[in-house]
């Protein structure tokens, strides 16, 4: 009934965006209480002392950009973005593969770098098996939980997920795993059977058998 009939209310994407109409709530109360305030002796000076603190408690400097945070069992994926024409060079070799290729890229399942396979996919517009939101789909978390432990545990599994899903094609961006866990990984599809079809630095396109 509210989604149908109370406006704004559809426009609330997820239930957290919930905090805004609290908020827009507790400013009316604030309002409320500004204005007593202002009826008492010295009322002005106390008004714009309250008015002070809510600054300087709201205030959220330093704001970092050009960060990234610590991953587990990752290396920091890189904190700038290269967009447009000065993409990575792996995704103008993606940018070739047909129209109909659909790609899985290694690390899989970790947001930091999901974040950013969205960004670039806008450089070669190739369906994708990675993807980021706020809510996950049962499927995805299915695929994830096995894709995610690449390479270190159930291999066979997900070299099933991969063909399950009708993927064409992997990027495998070794330089994103500790311990050289990303060549193993690399290794890992070709012995499947996998052909590398470009390399361009630590990142590696493949085309599945």
């Amino acid at each position: 009934w509210f989604y149908e009939y109370v406006p704004g209310f559809n426009s609330l994407r997820v239930p957290a965006r919930f905090g805004m109409l609290v908020m827009l709530c507790v400013a009316v109360l604030a309002a409320f209480g500004l204005r007593e305030l202002e009826r008492r002796r010295h009322g002005g000076a106390l008004a714009l002392l309250a008015a002070g603190l809510v600054i300087l408690e709201a205030n959220p400097a330093p704001i970092e950009i050009n960060s990234t945070p610590a991953l587990d069992r990752f290396v920091a994926p890189p904190p700038r973005l290269v967009p447009g024409p000065a993409t990575l060079d792996i995704y103008r070799e993606v940018r070739a593969l047909p129209d109909a290729a659909l790609v899985a890229e290694f690390p899989f399942g970790q947001w930091a770098y999901e974040l950013r396979y969205m960004y670039y996919s806008t450089t070669h517009w190739r369906r994708l098996l990675n993807g980021y939101s706020r809510g996950f789909p049962d499927s995805y978390i299915r695929v994830a939980s096995v894709l995610g432990e690449l390479p270190d545990a159930r291999l066979d599994d997900g070299w099933d997920l991969l063909a399950e899903a009708g993927v064409t094609h992997l990027v495998v961006h070794e330089s994103a795993f500790l311990d050289g866990k990303g060549v193993q990984l690399s290794d890992w599809v070709r012995s499947r059977g996998a052909t590398e079809l470009a390399r361009a630095g630590d990142d590696r396109l493949f085309a599945m058998p």
